[in-house]
């Protein structure tokens, strides 16, 4: 399947404003402007290289070239504090300008490691949608030449495909699609070098079929003691796994699969087994560590995940489906779980029951410091650089086109919606598609098609895994009924396949009618605790904080003058840029233990509905959900004895009250969207019997930051 052209890609609703929000917080306008491994960067003629090949430079560009598109697009750009566009086309301009006439070197040497260069031509590629076409030729003759370089370091065994072969496949499957035909000489240069990136880098097909042995095991836990001096952690890493996990997909590209390999299926077994957590993220404070909920997930692994689900879906599309139901999982609950609301701080690491944000926390891994504070720059700046990419690009895959790309030979034959958001496309081939919804906040979209005059239209949508009660109304189109809205039940884990006529708009109203579910099982070894959803949406108890700003502006970053009159302006905005700690306040209850009555456990479980925050989807203040839940205080949950900053693993449930004072009388809880809190619990344990009649609800708010 392929993407709707950025171009022709309109956001609106909850998501246009979500894209405001990052175009004017930190990884928006202020990183070029005030964030020297951005605006210093040697990639854009500055004087810095950071790291091997200066890879924050590219990373960033790869989550703002799309970003910028979309707001330009979406003719939103004029709510964005400084031209982004403007930022985002000098920049790509000065990497097209500086290329090595002579060996095609894209930036700095990235000889000895691919990854930076092949991330800008990641950018590079999103740039070229909607642009003129002298600009997009340009770009095309860019890549072909920066693709040469590599295959000469390469095989002159300077580099190798390493744990991120996949990533590359990627990219070279992309200027493939766009420029294949442009490119014929160059074909047997791109094979050959897929071939040889596959051959010399890490054998996830091997590694995942957990045979003990090559060439180290998969680890049925956390990873003791890992160091990013060692090879055998490098497989271990958050970040390598998840982009690793394209390997079946990057592989189908180029040959057939091979048998004796494992598949993604195998690897996500494994992965969900042994690492999974409830927000949709797999266990790993830099390495994976286990599927403890007070354990830590980088935010990179979180946007690489995402992103590794949509591309494989659309390489390998068919019965994959549920990719498409985890990267909302990771989208609605652990990206906008590890930022504040309104996209000026984010996490290294976050968790899925966190007690505090603070320099003092200590996930349990190798990450140690500031890794969970709210920051510009907490811990290390590959997740500040990372972030821009997971919004845009959930954005840019909402809506894909199947049979064919626009402007190919073959053009497309359908609209695929794979991601109900508030969405408008367009292309010549089809007609339009409006998606008009508050979804995941919401139950209901409305999509109307806009067939071509002389062409009927066919629109494919995605009914999630969960929504088991989906339905949709349609006009009928024949028989007694034609023409009379009639109400059609849809089947779950499915495309559904909608069939408009030519000529005139039809509209289709699709309600998920998502119920509230109970997922027990969640947590380390006998743990079995429970996590509370709703659609895609993870619940959490929002804990009472009380927030401290550390640092102002924030570490990495600055507020110096501006070069020019504009920027100086929003120099006082700059300063926003700070790192925050939130602590739990003295005495606050959070070791609660759900009562869940073992005949209906969701009986006892209240949705409530809130007026949503009119600019801020994530707003804590304003959350547009909210679950009232019965509960026990369980003094036998406590923090953990070598950590006391963090909570200890929920106990082994059911739990069961050995005297009076191990639990509480039952109170009402309030669980809110885990995207909409800081300090929260999301992972619980549980009574399955409220063990006699049970006293009157004592309400407990759902937490306030003092």
């Amino acid at each position: 399947m392929w993407r709707v052209s950025l171009d022709r890609v309109v956001a609106h609703g909850w998501l246009g404003r979500q894209l405001i929000l990052q175009a004017n917080g930190m990884s928006g306008w202020y990183q070029p402007l005030f964030y020297p491994l951005i605006n210093e960067s040697a990639w854009f003629g500055g004087p810095k290289v950071q790291d091997v090949g200066g890879q924050w430079a590219t990373y960033w560009l790869n989550g703002n070239v799309p970003l910028a598109s979309l707001l330009r697009a979406s003719g939103l750009a004029d709510q964005v504090r400084y031209d982004l566009s403007a930022i985002v086309d000098r920049y790509v301009a000065f990497i097209l300008e500086a290329q090595d006439p002579e060996t095609g070197q894209l930036g700095p040497d990235p000889c000895t490691w691919p990854f930076p260069a092949v991330s800008g031509m990641r950018a590079l590629l999103l740039a070229a949608e909607g642009s003129s076409p002298a600009r997009a030729s340009a770009i095309g003759l860019a890549i072909g030449r920066g693709l040469g370089y590599l295959y000469n370091c390469t095989f002159s065994g300077k580099s190798g495909g390493g744990y991120r072969w996949p990533s590359y496949l990627e990219v070279l499957a992309d200027y493939l699609d766009v420029y294949g035909e442009q490119v014929p000489a160059q074909l047997d240069m791109i094979l050959h070098l897929a071939a040889t990136w596959r051959q010399t880098g890490v054998q996830w097909g091997q590694y995942y079929l957990d045979d003990g042995a090559y060439p180290v095991p998969f680890p049925h836990g956390a990873v003791l003691n890992p160091s990013h001096s060692s090879h055998a952690d490098g497989y271990y890493h958050g970040v390598n796994a998840n982009e690793g996990l394209k390997f079946e997909a990057a592989t189908a590209r180029f040959w057939r699969p091979d048998p004796a390999e494992a598949t993604l299926d195998d690897a996500l077994r494994l992965l969900d087994d042994y690492h999974a957590h409830p927000q949709g993220t797999f266990g790993a404070d830099e390495f994976l560590s286990g599927r403890a909920p007070q354990r830590g997930t980088e935010l990179c692994d979180v946007v690489e995940g995402m992103y590794t689900f949509d591309w494989t879906y659309r390489q390998l599309g068919g019965e994959r489906l549920s990719l498409l139901d985890r990267a909302e999982r990771l989208a609605f609950n652990g990206l906008p779980g590890t930022t504040t609301a309104d996209l000026w701080q984010h996490q290294y690491d976050q968790q899925t029951n966190a007690l505090n944000a603070a320099p003092e926390v200590n996930c349990g891994g190798s990450n140690r410091g500031s890794a969970t504070v709210y920051g510009l720059q907490p811990h290390y700046p590959c997740c500040t650089v990372n972030l821009p990419q997971g919004w845009p690009k959930l954005a840019m895959g909402a809506v894909l086109l199947e049979g064919g790309r626009e402007g190919s030979a073959t053009p497309p034959s359908a609209f695929v919606v794979a991601h109900l958001l508030p969405i408008n496309v367009s292309t010549p081939s089809l007609g339009a598609l409006t998606i008009e919804t508050d979804y995941p906040f919401g139950d209901v979209a409305v999509l109307t098609a806009y067939p071509l005059v002389d062409k009927p239209l066919i629109v494919r949508v995605r009914v999630p895994g969960w929504a088991t009660g989906a339905t949709v109304v349609v006009r009928a189109s024949g028989g007694a009924r034609a023409g009379a809205l009639e109400e059609v039940p849809l089947l779950n884990g499915t495309l559904w396949a909608w069939h408009v006529p030519q000529g005139a708009a039809v509209s289709a109203t699709i309600d998920l009618h998502p119920q509230i579910r109970v997922e027990a099982g969640w947590g380390d070894g006998e743990t079995r605790a429970a996590a509370i959803l709703r659609g895609p949406l993870l619940f959490a108890l929002p804990i009472p904080s009380t927030r401290t700003v550390l640092r102002s502006p924030a570490a990495g970053g600055t507020c110096e003058e501006a070069e020019d009159e504009a920027a100086d302006e929003a120099a006082d905005e700059a300063c926003k840029s700070s790192d925050l700690a939130f602590h739990l306040v003295p005495n606050a209850t959070w070791n609660y233990a759900l009562v869940l009555p073992a005949g209906d456990p969701t009986s006892l479980l209240q949705l409530s509905r809130a007026a949503p925050s009119p600019s801020v989807p994530f707003d804590p203040a304003a959350p547009p959900l909210r679950i009232s839940a019965s509960a026990r205080r369980f003094s036998q949950w406590t923090v953990a004895p070598s950590n006391p900053t963090s909570a200890a693993s929920p106990p082994p449930s059911p739990v069961r009250c050995p005297s009076p004072d191990a639990c509480s009388e039952i109170v009402a809880i309030t669980l809110v969207p885990f995207g909409s809190t800081q300090a929260r619990v999301a992972a619980f344990p549980w009574i399955d019997t409220a063990e006699g009649p049970p006293a009157a609800p004592t309400s407990v708010g759902a937490g306030t930051l003092a």
